[in-house]
């Protein structure tokens, strides 16, 4: 049984909770997006639900540009690979 810090890395963790790199499940992804809608769809929203909602959408927006920057340094990382090897 791994240490319970290493148990809490192992564990899915849900949009709000993803952390650059971390690949977010998409049906995690897809129930998060359906409560949000649910909240919009709702009686109403409190002050409260709606500085949520913002929060989470600043998240997600935050962990898109994450993985966007990821994948770009990647790329870069991978066409200098291909050119030195290129030259050698």
């Amino acid at each position: 049984m791994p240490p319970y810090g290493m148990k809490q890395a192992m564990r899915k963790r849900s949009v709000i909770e993803a952390r650059p790199g971390e690949c977010v499940d998409p049906e995690e992804a897809m129930m998060q997006t359906a409560i949000e809608q649910s909240f919009k769809e709702g009686s109403g929203l409190s002050d409260m639900e709606q500085e949520y909602l913002k929060a989470l959408e600043i998240s997600r927006v935050e962990v898109e540009a994450e993985e966007q920057r990821r994948r770009q340094e990647a790329e870069e990382l991978d066409r200098i690979l291909k050119l030195s090897l290129v030259e050698k």
